[in-house]
C-alpha cells in the first residue's frame, strides 16, 4: 500500500520509534479478531466514541488452597469494568438518508 504522497505501508516504521499507520491512522493488532478474510478481520475505529466504565472493586481474595502442598498462598486483585460505543446506530449525514458515518467501520467478508 501506498500513500497519497508515495510513501509506502511497512512495518519497518518501527525502527524509527513511531508506530505503524495506514494512510496516517495508528493501526492497532489483536489476537482476538476474527481470522484474515472473515467479517471483522479488519475495523477502522475512532476509540475517542468508545465509553469505559470502571465497575465496582477492587476486591482481593486469598487462597492458602491452591498450593498448600508447598505452603503458599495466592492472593487475586481484580476489578471489573464495562466498555460500549457511545453511538447506538450509524448518524445520517445532513440532507441524506442514505448516506451514513459511524466512528466504527467494519470491513464486510
Amino acid at each position: 500500500l501506498a500513500g497519497n504522497k508515495g510513501n509506502v505501508f511497512t512495518g519497518a516504521q518501527a525502527a524509527y520509534e513511531t508506530p505503524d499507520t495506514l494512510f496516517g491512522y495508528p493501526l492497532m493488532f489483536s489476537d482476538r479478531s476474527p481470522g484474515l478474510g472473515t467479517t471483522g478481520d479488519l475495523m477502522l475505529c475512532d476509540l475517542s466514541y468508545y465509553l469505559i466504565k470502571d465497575g465496582s472493586g477492587p476486591f482481593v481474595a486469598i487462597s492458602p488452597h491452591v498450593h498448600f502442598t508447598t505452603n503458599r498462598s495466592v492472593i487475586k486483585i481484580f476489578w471489573n469494568v464495562d466498555g460500549e460505543p457511545w453511538l447506538s446506530a450509524p448518524l445520517p449525514l445532513e440532507g441524506s438518508v442514505a448516506n451514513t458515518v459511524s466512528p466504527f467501520v467494519i470491513l464486510q467478508a
